[in-house]
């Protein structure tokens, strides 16, 4: 038994090497979260927050709410620059 399971094996490598590549993607989990960078509306000021903020995010040069809480993603208020990572 053991040796027709090693035959098996190097067939299967031989014919790609087992799983394929996307087989292995949906094996490991990835996270739903980012940082982005987001513009403020009311004065253009650029911050970098995180999209499951559990704390109300605010301009660092205005005080206009970036994002705010929503016990999961955070609803984002200013504009979108860039999603990061």
């Amino acid at each position: 038994m053991q040796i027709h399971d090693a035959e098996e094996r190097g067939k299967a490598q031989e014919a790609g090497g087992g799983l394929a590549l996307a087989q292995w993607e949906n094996l490991i989990p990835r996270p739903s979260s980012r940082f982005y960078r987001v513009r403020c509306i009311s004065c253009g000021g650029e911050q970098i927050i995180f999209s499951h903020t559990s704390h109300e995010i605010k301009c660092r040069t205005c005080g206009e709410v970036l994002a705010e809480p929503t016990g999961g993603k955070a609803e984002i208020k200013g504009a979108i620059v860039a999603v990061l990572g």
